[in-house]
C-alpha cells in the first residue's frame, strides 16, 4: 500500500516504523499526529506531534522528500509490519 502526501489529515495518526535490530525482530513504532503541511522555499515540510508515553508530545518534521518512505496510516503499518517479518 502506497501512502501519499494527499492522504494525510490533521488531526489523524500516522507511524514511523523501524527496528531496534538488524534481524527485524524488534519494531520500534514512533506515532504522530499530522499537524500541517508548510512549504519553505522549494521543499515541503510536514508537520506533526510525536506521541511519548510521558504525554510530551513534541514537534516533529518530516521533509517531505522523505515522507512516503518513512510515514504510514495504520493499515499501511500493518501491512509493514507482516512484510518485514521472516
Amino acid at each position: 500500500m502506497r501512502f501519499l502526501e494527499r492522504d494525510l489529515v490533521a488531526g489523524n495518526a500516522y507511524f514511523i516504523l523501524l527496528y531496534a535490530d538488524e534481524s527485524l525482530d524488534v519494531p520500534v513504532i514512533q506515532t504522530l499526529i499530522f499537524r500541517k503541511k508548510h512549504q519553505r522555499g522549494n521543499s515541503t515540510e510536514f508537520h506533526f506531534s510525536e506521541v511519548t508515553s510521558d504525554g510530551d508530545n513534541s514537534p516533529f518534521v518530516v521533509e517531505g522528500r522523505h515522507l512516503e518512505e518513512l510515514v504510514v496510516d495504520l493499515p499501511g503499518l500493518i501491512e509493514r509490519l507482516n512484510d518485514d517479518r521472516p
